[in-house]
């Protein structure tokens, strides 16, 4: 979690298409971490905040333990449909 704090930063100084950028952890297994992420556009989640320079940084890391199978990385994308309130 420090290594992901520079990225945390400057997403919330360089990044104003990203609304919701957290991280949290489950309270039924304390060693799963969950992101929650919420950009703009799928667009701007692909080319802009993954060109980032301090995502760019930190990838590599990440990539190194998931090559090592200390972490797993799971995801999923949706499209909101405009109901409900944020």
């Amino acid at each position: 979690m420090e290594e992901w704090k520079p990225v945390t930063e400057y997403c919330a100084n360089k990044e104003p298409f990203l609304y919701h950028y957290e991280a949290g952890r489950s309270d039924s297994d304390p060693l799963k971490l969950y992101m929650v992420e919420r950009y703009e556009s799928k667009d701007n989640y692909l080319n802009a905040h993954k060109s980032g320079e301090e995502f760019l940084k930190f990838r590599p890391k990440l990539k190194a333990l998931q090559d090592e199978g200390k972490v797993t990385v799971e995801g999923f994308s949706y499209q909101e449909l405009g109901y409900g309130f944020v």
